[in-house]
């Protein structure tokens, strides 16, 4: 009987330095996808005091008073705010004329461990509106590599 099967190549001995380093710039890469506030964590407690009486009156159905951050404000937020610890370094955002823009670097292990250490980056414009006492964002756009 004939083997019908391609002959198996000898695997070359990688050099764990080499894999070691590889691995260290893929990381520093993505770690510096997405700029970083430039809000210090004392300088945005006023902030997050006010976005916690914005959630209380909410959470209690009561009007809140107004409550409209500006896009540094909102990176601040993402990167402070205990309740939004799990959006840090996934999204930076801007908003010009109306519109929220986000620069995003999404961990797909987040959504399936079988795609755990790939990413979804790319830029959004987004949806935001209050139903029902609940906010809603969606991404009306999402582009991907250009």
């Amino acid at each position: 009987m004939e083997n019908t099967h391609p002959p198996i190549r000898k695997r070359r001995k990688t050099n764990v330095w080499v894999v070691v380093g590889l691995s260290a710039l893929a990381l520093i890469a993505i770690a510096g996808v997405l700029p970083v506030p430039t809000m210090t964590a004392e300088d945005a407690r006023p902030l997050l005091d006010d976005f916690k009486a914005f959630k209380t009156a909410i959470e209690n159905r009561e009007t809140p008073d107004a409550f409209s951050p500006t896009g540094d404000e909102i990176n601040a937020l993402l990167q402070y705010d205990e309740e939004l610890d799990a959006l840090v370094g996934i999204a930076y955002v801007e908003i010009l004329d109306d519109q929220l823009y986000a620069d995003v670097s999404v961990p797909l292990g987040m959504i399936t461990v079988m795609l755990e250490g790939q990413y979804l980056n790319g830029s959004s414009l987004n949806h935001i509106e209050m139903q029902n006492g609940q906010l809603h964002i969606s991404s009306d756009q999402l582009e991907v590599k250009g």
